[in-house]
């Protein structure tokens, strides 16, 4: 039997950074209940707690299990095995370990930068993404300050974001009028692209109308869409 309760199942960047095209996969919150490992006698575990070496400390609970927080949660993927060697119930390597009461009091804000990181690893955060005029979608990712080689050294991030800023306005004050319409145009061109690829992804079983009405509808305004094409509906069924 598990001594885990599934909490939520949520996706998430597989390589913790967000950006087109990006992977994701599925992260679960497996909560260990109060009760578990509980030395408050008629619990089962007077003769110590079995998971001690890979939970955070049992929590108090009352006489029938109950506490204010939980005794932990764990936060792993869909590829994370369960079974060591030390505990069937240990998983190895998850994302995070967080204590009910800390799991109580974190912010989902924080609480997704934190598996976000773990997800990262050693891997440099995403600061931009670059769509090309030729099409090709390019990921510019920080460099480590920690390096050695790095030939950029920031202060924060909010530093490389500007550099990033001031470039891409000289670039664009170079391109003239006509150079950014026509960059524009393109731009367009390839996020309609990506949207159409989207649908056709999302809904394999559209034909070529369908797929082109969704595209359509994910472009206009609600409004402006059902007055243009008010039986969008019973098409796309």
């Amino acid at each position: 039997m598990s001594i885990y309760a599934t909490l939520w199942k949520l996706k998430f960047p597989k390589e913790g950074d967000e950006y087109i095209g990006c992977d994701w996969i599925e992260v679960t919150a497996q909560g260990v209940p109060p009760h578990i490992g509980n030395p408050t006698p008629g619990m089962g575990y007077e003769d110590g707690d079995p998971y001690a070496s890979f939970l955070p400390p049992p929590v108090e609970a009352d006489d029938s299990g109950d506490a204010p927080h939980m005794r932990a949660v764990v936060f792993v993927t869909e590829h994370t095995i369960k079974g060591s060697d030390r505990h069937p119930q240990e998983y190895q390597s998850p994302l995070l370990i967080l204590s009910g009461e800390d799991y109580s009091r974190i912010t989902f804000e924080e609480l997704h930068r934190r598996i976000c990181d773990a997800l990262r690893g050693n891997r440099a955060p995403v600061i931009a993404e670059i769509l090309g005029l030729d099409g090709k979608h390019r990921v510019i990712r920080a460099e480590d300050e920690d390096k050695p080689h790095s030939p950029i050294k920031r202060t924060n991030m909010q530093d490389t974001a500007r550099d990033a800023e001031r470039k891409q306005i000289e670039i664009l004050r170079r391109m003239g009028p006509e150079g950014r319409l026509c960059a524009a145009i393109e731009l367009f061109r390839i996020s309609l692209k990506l949207l159409r690829e989207g649908v056709q992804k999302r809904h394999p079983d559209y034909d070529e109308r369908q797929i082109r009405l969704e595209t359509i509808r994910l472009i206009l305004p609600e409004e402006l869409f059902r007055a243009a094409y008010p039986n969008a509906d019973e098409r796309l069924t």
